[in-house]
Parts: structure tokens; C-alpha cells; sequence
């Protein structure tokens, strides 16, 4: 048996992307202002960074986004498995 080197990453694109579809095309003050994350900080997971845990629970709580969406298993050839 084979054993392959995986890694779980997460994924800040889709997370901005569904915040952004569930706020229908706010701003980033809008968006501030109904989940309490500063439109900078908002700013910065727009350009990928990773969210601290409290941002990110703040952020699936105010846009009512499962977490368990963001994490993706990647295996060492770089191909995502569900």
C-alpha cells in the first residue's frame, strides 16, 4: 500500500467568494458592519490571507456559512480530494 503525503488547507477564496454572495455585492464598510470584522481586515482575506480562527468563526456566523467548507485534504501531487 501506497501512502501519500496530505495536507489540509485552507480555502480563503471560496470563503470570500461566498461571503461576497451572501452579502450581494456590499461594500467592504457594509460588510463590516454586519459582522464586526474590519473592512481591513476583510481587505486582507480578499488578497488571500489567512483568518484567525475568531475572524473566521465571526465570519460563518454572521453569514451563516458552514466552516467545514473552507478545509479541503491536498495530497503531495497537489490534487484535491473532496
Amino acid at each position: 500500500m501506497e501512502l501519500k503525503k496530505t495536507t489540509l488547507e485552507f480555502n480563503t477564496v471560496k470563503l470570500m467568494q461566498d461571503i461576497r454572495a451572501a452579502a450581494d455585492g456590499e461594500s467592504l464598510r457594509d460588510l463590516e458592519a454586519v459582522s464586526g470584522v474590519s473592512a481591513s481586515t476583510l481587505s486582507r482575506l480578499d488578497n488571500g490571507a489567512m483568518p484567525d480562527m475568531n475572524i473566521f468563526m465571526r465570519l460563518c456566523e454572521a453569514f451563516k456559512l458552514q466552516p467545514g467548507d473552507y478545509f479541503v485534504w491536498v495530497d503531495w501531487t497537489g490534487e484535491v480530494r473532496g
